[in-house]
């Protein structure tokens, strides 16, 4: 019996499979890398077992999934990879085009809400950008994350960047629960006991890469071309739990998209 396993393409989550990239994971365990959105469609269609999805896919899927326990991409406060990068104030782009990110439903949906609450109401559309020169000149801004985000620098040009975790920290006075690693109830229903293997196996490797972060650290940033104290400090902001005050957070964040009719029911956490 073979698990397949996703795996989202950015350093965010390189301390959750630390031990996976180390060549230590089991035989009967398969990882498949892809943008966010493409893991929640795959874990939606019946293509993955286990994935990280975003955390709005899950308010979508919630009862066809269940989360696994303990595991979250979240942070409190800034998480400098969910940025909107903007050309002028948010008070001037109003009307203007932002330009969405095509990766992430959840930062997305953030985006909507942070802005709205400042009374922003920008002409939102959906298109690969990867940095600065990508944006139309008439364009206001873009969301960007990842490790596009951590790159991103506007260069000789004037920009502004907006860090969406802060913001909603700023508002809320919790953390942003960015993704949650979830598995559909109906592998659960006959692998019950392989799906709890990979709990201990993702969470034992967690412990590891966090007790080796300065590795990693050296790796992203040689690899994405970063200073060293960059990375450092984004894997400080970084956080993994899936507690109480995560779990408040994630209720709040689905509670002001069902009011705002983005999600058809209330959802309700439900784990493995």
């Amino acid at each position: 019996m073979k698990l397949r396993l996703g795996r989202i393409p950015y350093a965010n989550v390189r301390p959750v499979y630390y031990d996976l990239d180390r060549k230590k994971g089991p035989e009967w365990l398969t990882c498949v890398e892809a943008p966010p959105t493409t893991l929640n469609n795959m874990l939606a269609g019946g293509l993955l077992d286990v994935s990280p999805v975003s955390s709005v896919a899950y308010a979508r899927h919630f009862k066809d999934w269940f989360l696994l326990p303990g595991l979250s991409i979240s942070s409190w406060g800034q998480v400098m990879s969910v940025l909107l990068a903007h050309r002028a104030p948010l008070k001037d782009i109003s009307n203007r085009p932002i330009v969405l990110s095509t990766e992430s439903a959840t930062s997305v949906e953030l985006l909507k809400l942070c802005l709205e609450r400042k009374e922003v109401f920008p002409v939102y559309k959906t298109e690969k950008v990867d940095n600065p020169k990508d944006l139309a000149a008439d364009a206001a801004g873009a969301l960007v994350i990842g490790d596009k985000a951590l790159k991103w620098s506007w260069g000789d040009e004037e920009g502004l960047m907006t860090d969406l975790g802060d913001c909603w920290y700023q508002w809320k006075g919790l953390p942003f629960v960015f993704a949650v690693w979830a598995v559909r109830r109906s592998f659960v229903e006959e692998n019950r006991p392989l799906v709890l293997q990979l709990v201990n196996i993702l969470h034992q490797s967690l412990k590891n890469g966090l007790s080796d972060i300065s590795s990693i650290t050296e790796s992203v940033a040689f690899e994405l071309k970063m200073r060293t104290g960059t990375i450092n400090e984004y894997y400080r902001r970084l956080k993994y739990a899936l507690g109480s005050k995560e779990q408040k957070a994630l209720l709040e964040f689905f509670r002001m998209m069902h009011k705002k009719k983005t999600l058809e029911r209330e959802v309700s956490i439900d784990f493995l």
